[in-house]
């Protein structure tokens, strides 16, 4: 099992994938070039996602979703692989990718944006006995 080890922050940000057919994948879902999800949650080095589709692990997609959510006004595009795929509903999966091709300048803003979220967090109290 792989053990993440940053903070991954919650959000409601819509993504948009496909397929990197470069790499002559099969994946056959339906007729649709661009798929378009719901992400829960970011860190610097993935995200996790609502699909409607079963991504079977090691896909390879191209991902893209809105750069506002780390102060930057264009548009998000990283290379990812799908590294779990788990129904939680009937017509629904939670799956989590891995950006292969993150650049360092993102990961300074993912850093941003996730001190931002911890300040924001209610700190941890441990209760006396």
């Amino acid at each position: 099992m792989e053990i993440k080890n940053t903070l991954r922050v919650p959000v409601d940000l819509e993504v948009a994938w496909k397929v990197d057919k470069k790499l002559g994948q099969p994946y056959h879902e339906g007729l649709k070039n661009v798929y378009r999800n719901k992400a829960f949650d970011i860190s610097p080095g993935g995200m996790g996602i609502i699909s409607k589709h079963f991504l079977p692990t090691g896909l390879r997609i191209e991902i893209a979703f809105s750069g506002t959510i780390l102060g930057l006004k264009k548009i998000i595009r990283r290379k990812g692989e799908v590294r779990y795929c788990s129904r939680i509903k009937q017509a629904n999966y939670r799956c989590g990718i891995k950006f292969i091709d993150l650049l360092s300048s993102y990961s300074s803003k993912f850093n941003e944006f996730k001190l931002a979220y911890e300040k924001r967090k209610e700190p941890r109290i441990t209760l006396s006995e």
